[in-house]
């Protein structure tokens, strides 16, 4: 019984021939190293290695707040003088009583002069949960804001209380110049001229990306994504995602921001798409500049049957070398690398197929390496950068139909 599953190959690179350009690389990994097949030579970003703060870290003061009577919110106002993610809020608490729920940290929007919180950006996942002495609580984000003056907001998670609440210290007089303490009594949002909360908000540098342009008036058909080569997932990308713009201002995704679960190849199809921009963005907050070898942005072709009886998706040989000793004894054995091996045969393809798809891909592509998919729906992750281990091609007719065999090699993952 054949395997009910039609392969795929993606070779059509749009990355090659397009416009390049990167937020950022670093010296010796440019991102001319995306254009070929070779995983070895990469392209490596540098915005993971610009880090910052804004701080406000003097106090003599301090503020109550989840009380029905007075202050129901507390935040502070500051600039951001570039697009950064914000990873990092830092500010000293304490409790009054015995509150049972927890405080909670959130970023605003502004508007108006002074700017005051406008619209709820994100909220962090962490609760602090003070005790009877001020202490510092860091609530973590990774969130990514352009430059502008925002707010960060404490709000207690239960029921305003007058007598079980909380109070933040705050430095008077002013000294943080570029923000206030904002206050909000349920009637509405203010500001205080006279002091500041002790904060400290840390952030990274912005988002690295990846991005092809077809040039004036030209436009690129792409439907599938593949990255090999790549420390994504050591490094701790998540949400990674591919768009598509016409104007290079406004972005739309091609597909759902993914995460990797490991360094090995990505590989995502979606449907057809034709636009002048393409951009691989990278938005969150990895611990160390990424790596890419291999950069994918381009279609692909199916095979219009299914493999023959007998296809191992997941053939290896291993490459190693042996020591003897003069007498004949195995002294050891060292491994070099694993080769991944796949033999696949094809029958009852029409030769409209092999003409019009296969034979310009190898009289287009080979010997050059490709992405090798088997089966997308139920093992996405057995996705494969490969070569073919011969350069003869061999398509016997029977009846109507032709006949092909693929022998592919590639180093294991």
């Amino acid at each position: 019984m054949a395997i009910n599953v039609k392969p795929i190959i993606a070779y059509d690179n749009k990355v090659a021939g397009a416009t390049l350009t990167a937020s950022s690389e670093a010296t010796g990994y440019p991102k001319e190293n995306l254009r070929d097949w070779r995983t070895y030579t990469r392209w490596k970003g540098t915005q993971a290695n610009s880090e910052g703060d804004i701080t406000q870290l003097l106090e003599d003061d301090l503020e109550s707040f989840g009380k029905p009577s007075g202050t129901y919110k507390l935040g502070q106002t500051f600039l951001l003088s570039g697009t950064s993610i914000i990873t990092k809020i830092t500010v000293k608490l304490k409790k009054i009583n015995n509150p049972e729920d927890r405080v909670k940290c959130a970023l605003y929007s502004t508007i108006g002069s002074p700017p005051i919180p406008d619209t709820l950006l994100v909220s962090s996942d962490d609760e602090a949960n003070p005790t009877d002495s001020f202490a510092e609580y860091t609530f973590y984000f990774c969130h990514e804001l352009t430059a502008g003056i925002y707010a960060l907001v404490l709000y207690r998670t239960g029921d305003l209380d007058d007598t079980n609440y909380y109070q933040v210290r705050l430095k008077s007089d002013n000294p943080y110049t570029d923000g206030n303490l904002v206050e909000d009594h349920l009637s509405g949002w203010g500001y205080s001229s006279s002091h500041d909360m002790y904060f400290k908000v840390e952030f990274t540098a912005a988002s690295e990306w990846l991005k092809i342009d077809a040039g004036e008036g030209e436009t690129l058909t792409v439907s599938c994504l593949g990255i090999s080569g790549h420390d994504l997932y050591t490094q701790g990308a998540e949400n990674i995602v591919l768009q598509f713009s016409d104007d290079d201002s406004g972005w739309t995704n091609c597909l759902s921001p993914f995460t990797p679960s490991d360094d090995s190849t990505i590989f995502k199809t979606f449907a057809i798409t034709t636009h002048r921009y393409f951009r691989l963005l990278i938005p969150s907050c990895y611990t160390a500049s990424p790596q890419i070898g291999v950069l994918f942005i381009g279609s692909y072709f199916s095979f219009p049957v299914y493999p023959d009886p007998g296809f191992d998706p997941d053939g290896q040989e291993k490459e190693f070398k042996g020591q003897w000793s003069r007498e004949g004894h195995l002294l050891g054995m060292i491994s070099k690398y694993t080769r991944r091996e796949i033999s696949v045969r094809f029958q009852r393809l029409t030769p409209d197929f092999l003409a019009n798809t296969f034979i310009p891909f190898w009289q287009n592509h080979v010997p050059s390496p490709f992405f090798w998919a088997w089966d997308t729906t139920n093992h996405p992750e057995e996705v494969y950068l490969v070569a073919l281990a011969r350069g003869r091609l061999s398509m016997p007719y029977t009846a109507n139909t032709r006949s092909l065999d693929l022998n592919l090699v590639g180093v294991k993952e």
